[in-house]
């Protein structure tokens, strides 16, 4: 049985099948009506639009158009609401043309009598309601938040695919397991926190929570804590809709380091620069001294340039801009890049080595020699005492691949941080490396030119034993061929 006001619209261009309809609905014991009249497609299809009643009844023939034109017009726009089709036709090739459409239910109007209409009603809202319930269901299964159901007590009765993508649970494994299984040491009893502050009828605004994947990974999520009712509004649970918001955190951190790095590394050169600057406008000394500097503002000019230019490279990579690929030259590129670093230094020898002939590789050829640039700087920096820097290229023919090293005989990597080299911003802790200047995003910048042309990079160190790193580019088929050109080493 109907309960409340049922407010029902006749979409029909004949007013009098409307009064026929609207007096039998008026008629109905099981519930009061309110029923309303559209007269044309237009205006029945703008009251669809509205959702201002709880059912729909839609004549077939609506002047030039039908019913069914109308309805599928309704449905492009995302329209949902339960409708049902009257027809004066009657016959089963437009019963089944409704049917395939999608309409609620469907009446022949020649059939129309009041039981009959307030059963079709009843048979199309609860269509209606069922089918939203399974639309918002596959909605909440395919969604990338966590959507978790708790009992009372916290604990888990059911979980979408979201909860496995974000959290690793599996909704059979986890039933009746606590919510707090997800909770790291830190942030113990956040949760229970959030489902006291619903109980209690406390806004429950969305909350940071430090979390555990099941496979002990952490994450930081923003969890939201809603309450579930019964059918007589007694809560009964609570729902937590949790969206995974690492990336976003890692990128703020990394933005406040940019910052800090920034102005740490750029305030140094740039005190010196207004020092002597102003030495040289207010003090009369030789031109020898005038100079010397001029030479150190030049010096830390450069040095605030590159500082620049790196974080440049970082905005452009992130952003996915100027990688241009093109067959890249190996031993060319590598040629080069070797003799502008060896104007770096005066006291040890860059030697480039390997095979004779290389096969091109694909990628940015620009973008190429800045990665050896980067690694050809870091050997020179970390390896003050001297020792020469050798570059390496070899053909690996049976994995299809180049392999270029580059090694120095400096101070060396701990293990401990051969794994945070490539991290943003980040500088290794030791006395040696206390005086060497530089923002820690050199490596990052490395790292993700190689893998953006398809390359891998690692690290052998050993500490006081200096360093190799291995960059390799897959040989692109039609790069693999021996009759393509290929050029000599350099001597």
């Amino acid at each position: 049985m109907m309960s409340g006001l049922l407010r029902v619209l006749v979409i029909d261009d004949d007013e009098d099948d409307y009064v026929m309809i609207r007096d039998m609905l008026q008629d109905l014991e099981a519930a009061p009506v309110s029923v309303d009249w559209a007269s044309t497609y237009e205006t029945g299809l703008e009251a669809l639009r509205q959702a201002n009643h709880d059912v729909y009844l839609l004549d077939y023939r609506l002047g030039s158009k039908t019913g069914i034109d109308l309805f599928r017009e309704f449905k492009s726009q995302n329209g949902n609401a339960a409708i049902i089709l009257m027809s004066g036709q009657g016959n089963e090739s437009v019963d089944m043309t409704a049917m395939r459409a999608g309409f609620s239910d469907y009446i022949p109007k020649g059939r129309i009598e009041p039981l009959l209409l307030e059963h079709s009603i009843r048979y199309a809202i609860m269509r209606n309601l069922m089918d939203a319930e399974q639309r918002l269901a596959a909605i909440v299964e395919s969604s990338h938040d966590a959507v978790i159901r708790l009992d009372l007590d916290g604990n888990i009765r059911s979980c979408n695919g979201g909860a496995f993508r974000v959290f690793g649970l599996l909704s059979p494994d986890y039933i009746g397991r606590p919510i707090a299984i997800i909770e790291t040491p830190e942030s113990a009893g956040a949760f229970a926190s959030l489902l006291d502050r619903v109980l209690n009828g406390e806004e429950a605004d969305r909350a940071e929570v430090s979390a555990l994947k099941i496979d002990g990974e952490q994450i930081v999520v923003s969890a939201q804590v809603s309450e579930v009712r019964d059918e007589l509004g007694n809560i009964e649970g609570f729902s937590v809709i949790a969206h995974d918001i690492t990336e976003l955190k890692n990128a703020q951190l990394q933005r406040d380091n940019f910052v800090s790095v920034a102005s740490h590394e750029l305030r140094t050169p740039m005190t010196s620069i207004l020092g002597f600057a102003e030495l040289l406008i207010t003090r009369t000394e030789s031109v020898e001294t005038w100079q010397n500097w001029a030479g150190l503002i030049h010096k830390d000019g450069l040095r605030m340039m590159g500082i620049i230019n790196d974080m440049l490279d970082v905005t452009r990579i992130i952003e996915d801009k100027d990688l241009h690929r093109e067959p890249i030259n190996v031993l060319a590129a590598l040629a080069k890049t070797v003799e502008e670093a060896r104007t770096q230094v005066s006291d040890r020898m860059i030697i480039l080595k390997g095979d004779s002939l290389l096969p091109d590789v694909d990628g940015d050829a620009e973008k190429f020699m800045q990665i050896f640039s980067n690694l050809l700087t870091n050997a020179i920096k970390y390896s003050p005492n001297g020792g020469d820097i050798i570059v390496n290229a070899n053909n690996d023919a049976t994995q299809q691949r180049v392999v270029i090293t580059v090694s120095d005989s400096g101070i060396g990597i701990a293990e401990e941080d051969q794994n945070n080299i490539y991290k943003m911003f980040f500088r290794a802790k030791r006395e040696e490396t206390a005086s060497i200047v530089g923002t820690g995003i050199g490596l990052s910048i490395v790292k993700r030119l190689v893998e953006r042309m398809n390359g891998k990079i690692w690290v052998e160190s050993e500490l006081d034993q200096g360093s190799t790193f291995y960059v390799t580019f897959p040989i692109e088929a039609s790069m693999s061929d021996p009759s393509l050109e290929q050029v000599k080493q350099p001597a």
